[in-house]
């Protein structure tokens, strides 16, 4: 698991570099919710990640549901395959998850 998580990280780091240095020509990274979990006091979202060369999963810890209340509530029913449109992420410490949700613009049925 830590070497996937690695690996992830790894993508999405080398993917932004690469959105930010070719001036968002053609590049963009795509957000498409699988779960809502729940590991102790602390809940998650389960994302798959698809770039222009490379894909993976990632786990991203959220505090603030201010804009994903609905997926809480339900915890994820009916929301699996939804793309979570403009999401921003930050790197965090965290045990489980190397990112933490900050934003969204939209999620997209």
């Amino acid at each position: 698991m830590m070497k996937l998580r690695t690996v992830v990280c790894l993508f999405l780091v080398i993917a932004t570099i690469s959105c930010k240095t070719n001036n968002g020509s053609s590049c963009k990274i795509t957000y498409i919710f699988n779960n809502y979990k729940k590991i102790g006091t602390k809940e998650y979202l389960d994302v798959r990640v698809f770039g222009s060369q490379q894909n993976g999963n990632l786990l991203i810890l959220v505090e603030d549901w201010h804009k994903l209340e609905e997926i809480r509530r339900t915890k994820g029913m009916g929301y699996r395959g939804s793309e979570l449109n403009g999401l921003v992420v930050k790197l965090v410490n965290d045990p489980i998850a190397k990112y933490s949700y900050k934003n969204l613009k939209s999620i997209i049925d």
